[in-house]
């Protein structure tokens, strides 16, 4: 019986399918097409990109310091523990979820779930109950659709600078987004691509979007990580072309007031924790970078013959330098400007906190490096078009 109603209701998907694409107008059908592409494509890849993660880092297992459980139970180390939002929406949706699931189903994602093979805390074996299991489950999906949502935000940024149709939007950002694994060679947290997105998104909201959107996506960035707050100058160009220099003064008042008075209340919350509020690496940075060596390291995201590029190494330097340079003069002024604002904050405190190479701690400069890397990379093809064109 069941055969049976699977059968069917392919055969009427089948119909009501065939029937849309052979009634539908161009318009209609560009739109369903571009639709289809976008989850397709960009759901397929940011899946990769997402067992990437889980695969080198596995949400930190058990670990009582920054692993999955301590984090969303509020015990984490800080400053772990002050990134509440992406925690807390795994937990809330576990938790909801949980009553409602089989036992079945319960007992595949135990023991015959494709993610079994990431459960681990730093080397050793994690312990997995039904609980435990959903909980890492509901994180990958949750993980996954963060950066689905920062490709669809990156291809709308790239739509509005470029002024270009949405298909070459989604294949740059598609592009870029391959790239993304390698912010994850020597680091990487569950809130890491929630952050990606929400920042994508209020970039995009201060470009294009209804301003008062701003103080809603800056309240849920501020929350998934305090670090937020040092994106709010960046804001300021873009939101002044829009606008006035009076108002994007305003609304940027207006936000780092509501980031000043969450970090005071969630570094007041969790005082007695474990930990600090920043780590001061300074020393170990500087040892890091004067080493000849630094600038040639590989780390194994995949397997261990497929060797990836550290944040340091001067493939990934060239690699993003060389479009930087070039689109540097003709990318739009207030991207110019708010990227040489975020890098100026992001640089020094990436010397004195950062972990070596750990260069996801740029993760804030990534969509606005990524608009001009774009036109960089677009003035580069141009010119090596131009000598074939001539010929």
């Amino acid at each position: 019986m069941h055969a049976i109603v699977t059968l069917v209701s392919f055969l009427v998907f089948a119909v009501v399918v065939i029937a849309f694409v052979t009634r539908a107008s161009q318009r209609v059908a560009r739109l369903a097409w571009l639709l289809t592409l976008t989850l397709v494509l960009g759901g397929g890849v940011t899946m990769m990109v997402a067992h990437s993660f889980v695969a080198k880092w596995g949400f930190r297992g058990d670990s009582p310091h920054d692993g999955l459980a301590a984090m969303i139970e509020g015990k984490a180390s800080r400053p772990f523990v002050y990134r509440r939002l992406t925690p807390d929406v795994v937990g809330l949706v576990s938790d909801f979820v949980a009553p409602r699931v089989p036992q079945s189903i319960s007992q595949y994602l135990v023991e015959r779930s494709p993610l079994g093979r990431y459960r681990a805390t730093w080397g050793s074996g994690e312990v997995w109950t039904p609980s435990t299991a959903l909980t890492f489950h509901v994180a990958f999906v949750v993980f996954w659709f963060a950066l689905f949502g920062a490709l669809v935000s990156g291809s709308a940024l790239i739509c509005v600078v470029r002024a270009c149709p949405w298909f070459d939007g989604l294949i740059t950002a598609t592009v870029a987004m391959c790239l993304v694994p390698l912010m994850f060679v020597n680091g990487g947290y569950l809130y890491d691509s929630t952050e990606l997105w929400l920042w994508s998104t209020l970039l995009l909201v201060a470009m294009r979007g209804p301003l008062p959107l701003l103080p809603i996506v800056f309240g849920l960035m501020i929350a998934n990580k305090e670090s937020a707050l040092l994106g709010v100058p960046a804001l300021f160009p873009l939101v002044a072309r829009r606008t006035t220099l009076r108002t994007a003064g305003l609304w940027c008042l207006g936000l780092a007031v509501i980031g000043v008075g969450w970090i005071v209340f969630v570094r007041h919350r969790y005082a007695d924790q474990n930990g600090d509020n920043m780590a001061w690496l300074l020393v170990t940075n500087l040892d890091f970078w004067t080493h000849v060596s630094s600038y040639f390291k590989f780390g194994t995201p995949y397997t261990p013959i497929l060797p990836a590029p550290r944040g340091g190494n001067l493939l990934l330097i060239l690699l993003a330098f060389l479009p930087l340079r070039f689109g540097w003069p003709s990318v739009r002024r207030d991207v110019r400007l708010a990227t040489a604002i975020i890098l100026s904050i992001l640089v020094p405190l990436f010397l004195t906190s950062g972990a070596t190479d750990e260069v996801r701690a740029f993760g804030l400069a990534y969509p606005l490096v990524f608009l001009v890397c774009v036109e960089g990379a677009t003035k580069l093809r141009s010119r090596l078009e131009a000598p074939q064109q001539r010929a």
